[in-house]
């Protein structure tokens, strides 16, 4: 049990990743039961059970925090929430309500008349059919059995109730009951401030519990503008609210979809129980991203998101960028790359642009990226595909004449045993200023735990052979905590890459650019620190673009607020 703890506190914890936002990770509205009034029970020495509701809250308060969960009390000082009973209930009821919170948690003493009753137990609704929340029921089972470890009382059992404060809570809600003030031997032990405190760290690790077994999914759009020399702190935009759009589930690509000057975010979301897929693009307002919109719909039975890599680019040379997916066929161990077109305001139906045949094309041996290689105004696609059997890598590019893509030309082939297809993070951009978009490779070294940035140069019809453009240095960068990026970064004529690499041990990121000479890339420069305990990489899907129509690249995509 109190493995399942730790795991919770450090999980939850890395989730308070964005400054100002409250409601990130889970919301628990805790309830000190009674107050002003109503002082609730009294026991044998006048013990107040309002007064020992309200400090085991404010402790449960201070334990959630901790835990960085979102916490809404519906007192903190000794007062009612209305002039009667039903004014006081429905009060805290509102407040739980209007917060939308994800939990709700009564704190309260039991009495009874006869003073030998005792012991702990924690209720959850039931009405008289019999009908109960499987999930409140869950919470009430997991925080009773917490309670009565932490204070080794008699258990009375977790149990259905219809009280005012479970039934008329929009939330899985639950209603707790420390002990009985009316027996002598437990209100002495309610005086005891460690008593007090563990039955908050019972409650505390039962609400960690419940949410390590059903899960929390929460995804988030991020953006991170550019000034030239920095980028701007990490900022958040539309939130998806508790447990919808599962982050696992996405796959991400930028560009200026609607023709206005801004890149967009596009969003491929999977619906497996539908088989189902739909696009969502989220417009640029020239400072953040708002609401999600319905730019494509699959329909039913009709698209595996899972099957699916996505890139983005202006293939048709009609200055709106359009959506292209690399899609899987398994079963015929072929590929075919569809275009979704934009209109301006929706994705048209896929057009297949190319089809490989069956047996000739390992989808799951490509890497893409996108951009003009031959200089003709149009974006292309290229592969980075991989020959496990020969240790061998080759690039291929479909280059677009604005209605489909060409079979692929080989542009550059290793040779058998000399380039590692899983070593290799792959990008694109104009490196050396020629008007030609250029690939670079992050490439990891394991055994000496390094880092080299490869540039493949194109020069309309091929690339050339990879020049090293920049060297970590042997144990001085980890390659798989690097997510790679290229855009421009100032008024020069070239593109520079960046990285946003992840440091676990702090739970940090920090974000790097590698200044393009033209025939390299400068040691790489901080833009961007999120600080210890402040932003987690390997929750973070990212893209660049042009958020507000300056000519800089800036960083923007979704985060993972979730966890399972």
């Amino acid at each position: 049990m109190r493995f399942k703890i730790l795991l919770t506190v450090s999980v939850i914890a890395t989730l308070m990743l964005l400054s100002g936002v409250a409601s990130a990770n889970p919301v628990v509205a805790v309830d000190p039961g009674h107050g002003g009034w109503d002082s609730g029970a009294v026991g044998p020495t006048g013990m107040r059970e309002a007064d020992v509701n309200l400090d085991i809250a404010v402790r449960l308060k201070t334990l959630l925090q901790g835990g960085a969960y979102g916490v809404i009390m519906t007192r903190e000082s000794d007062i009612a929430l209305g002039t009667d009973l039903i004014g006081d209930l429905s009060g805290r009821v509102d407040i739980a309500n209007n917060a939308g919170a994800d939990i709700f948690v009564s704190i309260h003493n039991n009495s009874f008349s006869n003073p030998s009753a005792g012991g702990i137990e924690t209720y959850y609704y039931k009405n008289s059919s019999g009908y109960y929340n499987p999930d409140s029921k869950l919470l009430a089972e997991f925080i009773q059995q917490s309670v009565v470890d932490r204070v080794n009382r008699y258990n009375r059992g977790a149990k259905g109730a219809n009280f005012y404060v479970l039934r008329n809570t929009n939330m899985v809600a639950v209603l707790s009951e420390g002990l009985f003030i009316s027996n002598p031997t437990e209100e002495a032990m309610l005086a005891d401030p460690n008593v007090r405190q563990a039955i908050a760290q019972g409650i505390y690790d039962g609400i960690g519990n419940y949410f390590i077994t059903v899960g929390f999914i929460k995804t988030g759009v991020w953006s991170s503008k550019s000034s030239g020399s920095s980028f701007s702190p990490f900022q958040a935009g539309w939130s998806s609210g508790n447990n919808s759009w599962d982050w696992k589930r996405t796959r991400i690509a930028s560009g200026d979809f609607d023709g206005d000057g801004r890149d967009d975010l596009a969003v491929l979301y999977g619906y497996p129980s539908t088989r189902q897929a739909k696009i969502w693009v989220f417009k640029s307002d020239g400072n953040t991203y708002g609401e999600p919109v319905l730019w494509w719909d699959s329909g039913p039975n009709n698209w595996d998101w899972k099957g699916s890599k996505l890139v983005s680019g202006d293939f048709s040379g009609d200055l709106k960028d359009e959506l292209s997916v690399f899609y899987n066929y398994k079963t015929t161990r072929q590929t075919k790359a569809w275009v979704f077109s934009s209109d301006g305001s929706k994705f048209n139906n896929p057009a297949m642009w190319w089809d490989s045949g069956p047996n000739n094309w390992d989808w799951e041996g490509s890497k893409l990226t996108t951009g003009d290689y031959n200089g003709d105004g149009r974006a292309d696609i290229a592969t980075l595909y991989g020959y496990q059997t020969t240790r061998q890598s080759k690039a291929w590019v479909f280059a677009s004449n604005g209605n489909k893509f060409s079979s692929p030309a080989m542009w550059w082939d290793s040779g058998p045993n000399n380039w590692d297809w899983e070593g290799s993070k792959l990008t694109s951009g104009d490196y050396n200023g020629d008007g030609k978009t250029d690939i670079a490779t992050l490439y990891g070294y394991r055994t000496t735990r390094q880092t080299k940035a490869w540039v493949f140069a194109s020069n309309g019809n091929k690339f050339s052979s990879p020049a090293m453009w920049w060297d970590s240095g042997p144990n001085n960068w980890d390659w798989e905590g690097s997510l790679v990026l290229s855009g421009k970064n100032n008024a020069d004529k070239y593109e520079d890459l960046t990285i946003i690499y992840g440091y676990e041990a702090s739970l940090q990121t920090k974000t790097w650019v590698l200044r393009s000479s033209g025939t390299t890339f400068n040691w790489p420069e901080l833009w961007l620190d999120s600080g210890p305990n402040s932003w987690e990489w390997n929750r973070t899907k990212a893209t660049s673009g042009d958020i507000n129509g300056d000519g800089l690249q800036d960083l923007y995509g979704l985060y993972n607020y979730g966890y399972r």
